[in-house]
């Protein structure tokens, strides 16, 4: 199961809104056939391993992080092909959380005479997919929250400006973080201060969608990411009358308007949208006062802070969490990372 987990996150920044998924086939001992979910429409982990198996699957055993689909989607089911591919015995990691599947594959399984096992390695197979479960028992975008900030907790100069505060390896690490996740948020003060880019440049990998927060109508045709959204798919996220003020360059540049308020029922209609676009995992990299906002709604899951060794004296601080007392967390779990000259703290705020 430990590699069939190595092997499902081949397929990440590639398998988006499916959930990333590893498969092991054993036979006396050695593996005959292994597979992994590498790109979104194409064949899952199941029939890529069954595919190398070949007639060394009969009588084997599966290792498989996710429960195998039994439904007919974009591929065909994978229980069935399980069933006629002869297999005596399959580890199921978890079970598949999408309605369409509870738990109908694991008895297709059984019910043709395969025993199947259930739960093992659990904890780190659902650790692999919290956005896909996030969006399937609730309804939302997964959200990871990263920022960067001096020793002194500032995150950018007075004017906003925020380059360079983290070295070549934390910023290569955003990159590949970035590639991960299906949209990148920035609120419309980062774009204006720093005209970013957002996209995966310094590694390979998928840039991925854009989201501009906007609370008035800040929009221009020369920035960055407006010019770029012909492109790539760039939604601008702003109240009803801001949109109707901007709807010619919306129209003009294809951005993709969504309605947007800053509380925490509008923000919950804005990401159920964008999970209905497939949207399912959100990196925000905006300043504090939008990441501020989302913690305080509880709508964040997982913090990335890059701390370097650097003072600025003055500028803008860092996110504020919500007060808890000294002796309380607001993480399920966090560790800390040396990246470069620079230092990473990866705080898990909710699990699922």
């Amino acid at each position: 199961m430990a590699r069939a987990l190595r092997l499902a996150r081949k397929g990440r920044g590639r398998v988006s809104p499916n959930p990333l998924v590893g498969a092991v086939i054993v036979k006396e001992g050695q593996i005959v056939g292994e597979g992994w979910h590498a790109y979104f429409g194409g064949p899952h982990a199941e029939p890529n391993a069954l595919d190398r198996a070949g007639e060394m699957a009969r009588g084997a055993v599966m290792y498989v992080t996710l429960e195998p689909c039994s439904f007919y989607g974009k591929t065909p089911a994978c229980a069935p092909r399980i069933v006629s591919a002869g297999l005596r015995e399959v580890f199921v990691g978890m079970r598949d959380p999408n309605p369409r599947v509870a738990g109908s594959g694991i008895a297709m399984l059984k019910e043709s005479g395969i025993r199947v096992h259930t739960g093992l390695m659990e904890k780190q197979c659902r650790q692999l997919n919290q956005p896909f479960i996030k969006a399937m028992v609730g309804g939302l975008p997964y959200l990871m929250l990263k920022s960067a900030q001096t020793l002194d907790g500032f995150v950018a100069r007075d004017d906003g400006a925020s380059r360079w505060i983290t070295g070549e390896s934390a910023r290569k690490r955003v990159h590949r973080l970035r590639s991960h996740y299906d949209a990148v948020m920035v609120g419309i003060g980062t774009v204006l201060a720093d005209n970013p880019r957002l996209d995966v440049r310094l590694v390979k990998g998928r840039s991925p969608a854009r989201i501009i927060v906007d609370s008035g109508s800040n929009l221009h045709n020369a920035l960055y990411l407006v010019q770029s959204a012909l492109k790539r798919p760039t939604y601008y996220l702003s109240p009803p009358a801001s949109l109707s003020l901007q709807d010619e360059l919306i129209r003009q540049y294809r951005l993709i308007a969504v309605e947007w308020e800053n509380s925490k029922k509008g923000w919950e209609k804005a990401l159920r949208y964008l999970l209905g676009q497939g949207v399912q995992s959100i990196m925000v990299e905006g300043g504090p006062s939008l990441q501020g906002k989302l913690i305080e709604f509880g709508l964040a899951d997982r913090l990335e802070l890059f701390y370097a060794a650097k003072t600025l004296g003055t500028g803008r601080k860092m996110l504020t969490l919500p007060a808890a007392g000294l002796k309380a967390s607001p993480f399920v779990s966090f560790k800390w990372t040396k990246q470069g000259d620079d230092m990473l703290f990866s705080g898990v705020i909710k699990e699922y």
